[in-house]
């Protein structure tokens, strides 16, 4: 197990938009991302990143809500060797649920398969004991052999380790049917299940069935931030960062280049946090360090060291009423050139030891 799961990094990706994360994987010879439905709900684009590549924006081609599937344009290199298992699922296999659980890094949890064929909503599930946390949502379900048995969909709340998995079936089902429309944004109808595009429409109805189509499901608008998030995102569009590359989720942003600036709004208190987590402190000499940024706390506008654990941290903290975008366009430029000098210095000249972003 410990093998398939450290070889089946590659083809794992951490999916972003502005309502949440999520996770999507590779296929070998399948030139798409696949995920569920619900992750990218609402977008018309989205954020992947993949391990050892830098984050990227891509589109989403076809949406099965009745299976809670979707396909994303590959803006990647594919070179997985995962195909989907062809023999039946049944119930005490074991089984490993992979992804981005709470859009943390790469994990795995293993379990076994409680039931093959639950029905929920109308719909077949495969169920499991395994958790599928908020993040979770989209990665491939796994069993011993290697092979793809699933997609982790959801748990229910208040369940002990009860989660469920879209079927192979219904993966394979959606790949086919998109197929032939390749690189055409689709969709499939509510009503009849037949794929629908722009040029099959008619008008708001389905041509196969005639009944009605909801087109914001299909074509949603462009994410348009408002109120502090409106702020936030402007602040950080006048300091040269690309605000769609940075979303992770409604509330965080975060930059790629090291150190990475963090912004995280704490909607329930209403600070707006803003920091880079520098290094780590040293194993000797930790004195010199402690006086270092102690006497740059004493110049610094705006911004300050903290230390926590054994994590260097410059950062702000702002409260929402109190926001302008004039003088927090400054805290925040300061604190992203700021942090690019000082992590050099104090590697360079004091020994500390860089912190590695989890992939």
């Amino acid at each position: 197990m410990e093998e398939i799961i450290r070889n089946f990094k590659q083809n794992i990706v951490q999916i972003s938009t502005p309502y949440g994360n999520g996770s999507g994987f590779f296929l070998k010879d399948i030139p798409f991302i696949i995920t569920n439905c619900h992750v990218i709900d609402q977008c018309i684009e989205v954020t992947v990143k993949k391990t050892g590549s830098k984050k990227s924006k891509t589109r989403v081609l076809f949406r099965d809500h009745l299976n809670d599937i979707a396909l994303l344009e590959n803006p990647f290199v594919n070179q997985s060797q995962a195909a989907l298992s062809t023999t039946p699922v049944s119930a005490g296999q074991k089984i490993i649920a992979i992804g981005h659980p709470l859009g943390l890094s790469y994990s795995a949890t293993q379990g076994i398969v409680s039931k093959e064929d639950r029905i929920f909503n109308g719909l077949k599930y495969i169920q499991i004991d395994a958790a599928i946390n908020p993040g979770n949502s989209g990665g491939p379900l796994i069993n011993e052999q290697g092979f793809v048995i699933g997609v982790n969909t959801f748990i229910i709340r208040d369940g002990e380790n009860l989660g469920f998995a879209v079927p192979p079936e219904s993966i394979k089902k959606a790949i086919d049917d998109y197929t032939p429309y390749l690189s055409q944004q689709a969709f499939r109808c509510r009503s009849c299940s037949a794929i629908l595009t722009s040029g099959t429409l008619d008008g708001k109805y389905c041509s196969n069935c005639g009944n009605p189509v909801n087109l914001e499901e299909y074509n949603p608008a462009p994410y348009q931030p408002s109120g502090i998030y409106s702020t936030i995102e402007t602040v950080l569009a006048n300091i040269g960062i690309d605000v769609f590359l940075a979303r992770e989720g409604r509330n965080i942003w975060k930059t790629e280049e090291k150190p990475s600036m963090r912004v995280f709004y704490e909607e329930k208190s209403g600070f707006i946090y803003n920091d880079a987590k520098m290094c780590h402190l040293p194993k000797n000499d930790i004195g010199k360090v402690y006086e270092f940024i102690l006497q740059e706390n004493y110049h610094l506008e705006g911004n300050s060291f903290s230390v926590y654990n054994s994590d260097i941290i410059l950062g702000s903290v702002l409260y929402s009423d109190d926001i302008q975008i004039n003088t927090t366009d400054v805290i925040f430029k300061r604190l992203l050139e700021k942090s690019k000098t000082y992590y050099d210095t104090l590697i360079k000249d004091f020994g500390c030891e860089p912190c590695e972003e989890e992939e």
